[in-house]
């Protein structure tokens, strides 16, 4: 299951349900346990939600894995690795405004700048009312091209 923090087995039998947790040793608990697992993770903050025990598909653990690679390039700054894994999320998720956003941060950071505003463009199209957008507006206002400051 793609479960928040970590992905759990769910073992479904006559009488109970049991979530098998494989990075806790292989420890089971009750299905009924699992809000006592997200206070654990993150200190009572996130509610138990239905989706929370739906079962992972091929593509959701991909994704998950994916996404998991990116933060981890993000924090070592390694940003070439980082845009390889953006790419591969773009692939499953074309329109994703958050892969997009990444997609052009890291270009940015390579010094790829025209490259990087045509996705922040892209990004500021897909969510105009995103939490980040005036700050990114204003990133891409930076990024002008040399003709377009001639221009005015």
């Amino acid at each position: 299951m793609n479960f928040p923090g970590h992905f759990l087995v769910r073992y479904r039998g006559v009488a109970e349900r049991l979530l098998i947790d494989p990075f806790d040793g292989g420890r089971i608990r009750f299905e009924s346990q699992a809000q006592e697992l997200l206070d654990q993770e993150y200190g009572g903050m996130v509610r138990m939600q239905p989706a929370f025990l739906r079962a992972a598909s091929k593509l959701d653990m991909i994704r998950r894995l994916l996404v998991n690679l990116k933060g981890l390039y993000v924090v070592v700054k390694d940003d070439e690795r980082a845009l390889s894994v953006v790419e591969r999320l773009l692939l499953i998720q074309p329109a994703s405004p958050g892969e997009r956003r990444d997609r052009g941060m890291s270009l940015l950071r390579l010094g790829r700048e025209e490259e990087a505003k045509e996705q922040l463009l892209r990004y500021l199209h897909l969510a105009p009312g995103a939490a980040d957008a005036d700050r990114i507006r204003s990133l891409v206002r930076g990024l002008a091209s040399p003709e377009e400051e001639a221009n005015g």
